[in-house]
């Protein structure tokens, strides 16, 4: 049983690698973590009429429950899935489901898609175009960057990404099979949305920036042991750019 369990979750891995490379990313109309922004923008957005005309600890309870209660109904709803799909339509479909749901919790084509189009343009001198491609998957102003420093970036993002979008996933996977990954997609999906230290957020995001930090404890610390491993799977092209 021990031997069938184990034999199932690698198959599962392997299933949604293969998945990752050949498909990508799902279109955003059926992206179950596009749908889970938007419930988090929609809950946001009705409780902070709320809670920005009470004190800050009332914006941290209404921020608390949508950072607790989210991911643990995301969690729910992927267990109920995966165990109804085990006992009533058999392995085969159990598999392949698991290896859509746990594919769609992390990603690493799109990473590579988007890095090899930024080395690209700077292998052709087109800066500007190189520039605009960064800003997609940067927070930072790219406008002045020179070419070393959109490289930098580059490193940055794949370190970063390789963590959020890879590791941590398949971390909690481990652990709690696919109903684990998506709790901390759920969870990196609201950080990333919600965490921030405006004014606006700063309060209200505070719940989902702890989670973020404490689920990624482990696997950012775990994660150099594997990094070269990421950057191997990524484009070979880019030892020759950088």
């Amino acid at each position: 049983m021990a031997f069938e369990l184990i034999d199932e979750v690698i198959l599962t891995l392997i299933i949604a690698f293969v998945i990752d490379g050949l498909v990508g990313e799902p279109p955003n109309k059926v992206h179950p973590v596009v749908l889970i922004g938007k419930i988090i923008f929609l809950f946001t957005k009705f409780t902070k009429n709320i809670s920005h005309k009470k004190r800050k600890n009332f914006e941290k309870f209404l921020g608390s429950i949508l950072a607790i209660g989210l991911p643990i109904i995301v969690g729910l709803i992927v267990y109920l899935i995966s165990v109804q799909s085990f006992h009533f339509l058999g392995t085969v479909i159990f598999i392949i489901l698991s290896s859509i749901i746990l594919k769609v919790s992390f990603s690493i084509k799109a990473m590579d898609n988007h890095i090899t189009d930024i080395i690209t343009e700077l292998s052709n001198h087109n800066l500007d175009i190189a520039r605009k491609n960064l800003a997609k998957i940067v927070s930072r102003d790219t406008n002045t960057l020179s070419e070393s420093k959109i490289l930098s970036a580059c490193i940055e993002c794949v370190a970063e990404s390789f963590v959020d979008g890879v590791l941590s996933p398949l971390f909690y996977f481990g652990f709690l099979n696919t109903a684990g990954a998506m709790v901390y997609r759920t969870i990196n999906t609201l950080d990333s949305m919600i965490a921030y230290k405006d004014d606006y957020y700063r309060d209200y995001g505070w719940m989902a920036s702890k989670l973020d930090t404490l689920m990624n404890f482990i696997p950012a610390r775990i994660s150099p042991a594997f990094l070269v491993l990421a950057l191997i799977i990524c484009r070979k092209d880019w030892k020759n750019a950088l």
